[in-house]
C-alpha cells in the first residue's frame, strides 16, 4: 500500500467504493491505495468444443442455469434441439453428447435432469436409397414407440422425442436371403426360396415383426423346423408357403406368441406330421377369402397337407375338426 496522505488515489482505483482495485495499476508514492486484490466470484464451466454450427454459446447465456430451446450441432450429423429450458450450469457435452452416422447418444443421466425432456432431432445426409423400405427411428436397439417424425425434406430427417437415450436410424425392411435370427423389429421380406438342414431357419425372438413371403418359400428338410418364435408379441406373417420334406421338426413351431397370419400354405411330399405346434399361442390366420381360423387350441396336428387357400365350406370344417388328432382335408 501507498503511503497514506490523504493527498487521493492512484489511477484506477480512483472512486472504487467495493474497497479493492478491478484491474492492476501502478500505485504512486504519497497517494492513499487500495490493496489489488482479486475479486472473487463464483464460476461455471459449460464443455462444448466438440461442436459447432448453430450450438449455443452457452458461455454468452446471462443465466446458465435457464436457457431457452439450446442447441446442439455437428455439422454434417446432426442436431438436437431441446423444447423447453435447461440447466446447462457445468455441463459436459463434450463427453456426455455424441453424434455418428444417422445416430445420437446422450447420456442424460451425468446431465442435468432438465436435458432428459423433450427435443427436435434433425440427422444430416439421410439418403432413402440407403435405407431399404426406408429409414425407422431406434431407440436403445428397439423400435422407437414415442417418437415422431417431423419432416424428412431432402436428406434431413428430423423427428421429435420426449425423453433422451440412443436414437438411431436403421432399415424400415430387411431382406432375408439365408436362415436366421431375426432379434431386431421390423419388416422383413424373403428375396429367394431358402433351404432349411436344422434347428430353426428362421429363429424369430423380437416383438414387432412383419414377415413376408413374397412368393418365396423355405424348403424345410431333415428335422429341421422352418419357423421358431417364443414369448414374442405382435409378429405379422404374410403369404407363407413353407414346403416340409421331412418327418422331422416342425413347419411352424410357437410358443407364448401373438400376431397374425395372411395366407398360410404348408405343403410337403410324402405327406408328413408335425406342421404346426402351438404352446400358449394366438394367431389369426386369414385365407384369400378373408376368413378368420384361431389357432389358439391347436397342439400338434396333422398327418396330412395344410392349405388355407380353401373355401368357406372347408374352413368350417376344418375349424370343427381342431377338437381332433386330425384332418380329414
Amino acid at each position: 500500500m501507498a503511503l497514506t496522505t490523504g493527498l487521493g488515489y492512484s489511477e484506477t482505483c480512483s472512486g472504487n467504493a467495493e474497497g479493492f482495485c478491478d484491474s492492476s495499476y501502478s500505485p504512486q508514492s504519497g497517494l492513499t491505495d487500495y490493496l489489488p486484490l482479486a475479486k472473487i466470484e463464483s464460476s461455471s464451466t459449460t464443455y462444448y468444443t466438440n461442436f459447432d454450427g448453430s450450438t449455443t454459446d452457452f458461455d454468452s447465456e446471462v443465466d446458465i442455469t435457464n436457457v431457452v430451446q439450446s442447441i446442439i450441432e455437428k455439422v454434417g450429423k446432426g442436431k438436437v434441439k431441446w423444447e423447453g429450458t435447461v440447466n446447462a450450469e457445468n455441463a459436459d457435452f463434450d463427453s456426455y453428447v455424441s453424434f455418428g452416422d444417422a445416430w445420437l447418444s446422450v447420456d442424460s443421466a451425468n446431465l442435468n435432469e432438465t436435458f432428459n425432456s423433450s427435443a427436435n432431432i434433425t440427422f444430416y445426409n439421410i439418403n432413402s436409397s440407403d435405407y431399404y423400405g426406408g429409414p425407422v427411428i431406434f431407440a436403445d436397439g428397439e423400435l422407437c414407440t414415442d417418437c415422431t417424425l417431423i419432416d424428412y425434406v431432402g436428406t434431413d430427417y428430423s423427428f421429435n422425442v420426449q425423453h433422451f437415450t440412443n436414437y438411431t436410424l436403421v432399415n424400415g425392411t430387411y431382406q432375408v436371403d439365408d436362415c436366421g435370427d431375426i432379434d431386431v423389429s421390423g419388416t422383413y421380406n424373403l428375396t429367394t426360396d431358402i433351404i432349411s438342414n436344422s434347428g430353426a431357419c428362421l429363429n424369430i425372438t423380437a416383438d414387432d415383426v412383419a414377415l413376408n413371403f413374397n412368393g418365396y418359400k423355405i424348403n424345410n428338410s431333415n428335422s429341421a423346423t422352418a419357423i421358431y418364435s417364443a414369448n414374442v408379441v405382435n409378429l405379422t406373417m404374410n403369404d407363407v408357403i413353407i414346403n416340409k420334406l421331412a418327418t422331422g421338426g416342425y413347419a411352424i413351431d410357437f410358443d407364448n406368441v401373438t400376431g397374425v397370419t395372411n395366407g398360410l400354405n404348408i405343403t410337403g411330399t410324402p405327406l408328413v406330421n408335425k406342421q404346426i405346434r402351438n404352446s400358449v399361442y394366438t394367431i389369426n390366420i386369414y385365407n384369400d377369402y378373408g376368413s378368420l381360423v384361431n389357432f389358439n387350441s391347436i397342439s400338434y396336428n396333422t398327418y396330412h397337407i395344410w392349405r388355407y387357400f380353401m373355401t368357406e365350406k372347408e374352413l368350417r370344417k376344418m375349424k370343427l375338426d381342431e377338437i381332433g388328432r386330425q384332418s380329414n382335408m
